[in-house]
């Protein structure tokens, strides 16, 4: 699996996944994009992280 420091905060993940940072720029509008074959982040992670956004919107409008 190859990694990308440009998708990297250091010691991010001992506070949340990605979805939870992403989450506090709620509710202002944001472009998230995940290859289908992207190795790094497989997709049905990047659906799930979505769907949780989708509810974090939701509630902040």
């Amino acid at each position: 699996m190859n990694h990308c420091i440009c998708n990297c905060l250091p010691g991010v993940m001992q506070y949340g996944e990605m979805s939870d940072v992403v989450a506090l720029h709620a509710p202002r509008p944001v472009l998230l994009i995940n290859g289908t074959r992207d190795e790094s982040v497989p997709i049905a992670d990047a659906r799930q992280g979505f769907e949780k956004l989708k509810r974090v919107y939701a509630l902040l409008g």
